[in-house]
C-alpha cells in the first residue's frame, strides 16, 4: 500500500474516514492524498486558479472566494494530524465529483479509496452525492467505506460474502492483503435465497475448493439462509460481530450476481461497520 485517496466534504462521516484512513497509513507508512471536488456546471472551462473562463466576473469572484475557503478547510484538516513520519497532501477541484476522482486516479494512481457514507438513508447521500455509487461498483482499486467512526486495530473478523462461482485472481490477492494488514480472521459467506438457492452440501464443497486452490490461512466456512442476499450478509455480520464485511463487485454475474441493485450499497450503508469493496471483471 503506497497511497491512500479521500475524497472529502468535511462532513462528519468524511471525518471518520479521514481517521481511518491516517491510522492505515501510520501502520503501513503510506501516503495519504485527500480530494475535495465543488460541484458545478460542467459546461464551463475553469483556469488554474478554478475560475471560469466563460462566466461574468462577479460569478469568478464567488468561484475564486470558493476556492479559497476550501483551502482553508483543507489546510485546518490537514493541521489536526501529525504527518511528521508520513506525507500528506490535498488537491481541490470543481466539476463532477466521480469523474474528477476518476481522473485523480488516472493521473496520480492510489493503492486504496477511503470514503465516508451517510449511513441508512443510502449511498445517494454519500459524501459525494449519487456519484459514490459509481465510485463504489467502477473503482479500479478497492474501497472502504464508513460511515461511523472505527479504530484499525479492533478489525479481527472480516466476513467475505459471495456465491463462490467465479475466480478472480486479482480479487484474492487484494483480499488476502486486506487480511494480512489487519491480521484477522477471514469468515467466508454464501447466502441462500429463495431465489439463489443450493444445497448445503453443494455449497460447502465449492467453498472447500476455494479455499484449498488460494490456500487461505485463518477463515471458516459460512452457509446462511435468508429472505434476501443483503439481509442474510448484514444479518450473518450481526450474529458474528463482525468488523468489517468484504464484497466483490461485478455487474454481470459470478462474484457480484447479488450486487447488481443496490445490495452493494445496501450493505455499505446499513451495517454500521466498514464495508471493502472491489470490481471485478
Amino acid at each position: 500500500m503506497k497511497k491512500i485517496l479521500i475524497p472529502t466534504d468535511f462532513s462528519e462521516e468524511a471525518g471518520f474516514a479521514y481517521d481511518f484512513a491516517y491510522q492505515m497509513a501510520k501502520k503501513s507508512n503510506s501516503s495519504l492524498a485527500l480530494i475535495n471536488v465543488i460541484e458545478y456546471p460542467t459546461g464551463s472551462s475553469f483556469n488554474s486558479m478554478g475560475i471560469a473562463s466563460d462566466h461574468d466576473p462577479m460569478e469568478n469572484i464567488y468561484i475564486l472566494k470558493l476556492m479559497e475557503a476550501t483551502t482553508a478547510k483543507m489546510d485546518d484538516l490537514i493541521a489536526t494530524k501529525d504527518f511528521s513520519d508520513i506525507k500528506a497532501d490535498y488537491k481541490i477541484t470543481i466539476g463532477n465529483p466521480y469523474y474528477q476522482i476518476e481522473d485523480e486516479l488516472a493521473q496520480n494512481p492510489a493503492s486504496i479509496i477511503v470514503m465516508g457514507s451517510r449511513g441508512a438513508t443510502g449511498t445517494k447521500e454519500a459524501i459525494l452525492g449519487s456519484n459514490a455509487e459509481k465510485i463504489i461498483r467502477n473503482s479500479k482499486v478497492p474501497v472502504i467505506t464508513l460511515h461511523n467512526n472505527a479504530n484499525i486495530e479492533s478489525i479481527k473478523n472480516i466476513v467475505f460474502a459471495s456465491d463462490f462461482e467465479d475466480e478472480d485472481p486479482e480479487l484474492i490477492n487484494h483480499l488476502s492483503g486486506l487480511q494480512e494488514f489487519f491480521d484477522a480472521k477471514m469468515h467466508l459467506l454464501k447466502v441462500n435465497t429463495q431465489a439463489y438457492f443450493a444445497p448445503t452440501r453443494y455449497d460447502r464443497k465449492k467453498m472447500e475448493k476455494f479455499v484449498k486452490k488460494y490456500e487461505l490461512n485463518n477463515i471458516t466456512i459460512n452457509i446462511y439462509n435468508d429472505e434476501q442476499e443483503e439481509l442474510g450478509i448484514r444479518n450473518f455480520a450481526l450474529d458474528i460481530d463482525a468488523d468489517m464485511i468484504a464484497l466483490a463487485t461485478h455487474g454481470r454475474k459470478g462474484f457480484g450476481h447479488f450486487l447488481l441493485g443496490s445490495v452493494a450499497e445496501d450493505v455499505a450503508n446499513r451495517t454500521g461497520k466498514p464495508v471493502w469493496t472491489y470490481k471485478v471483471g
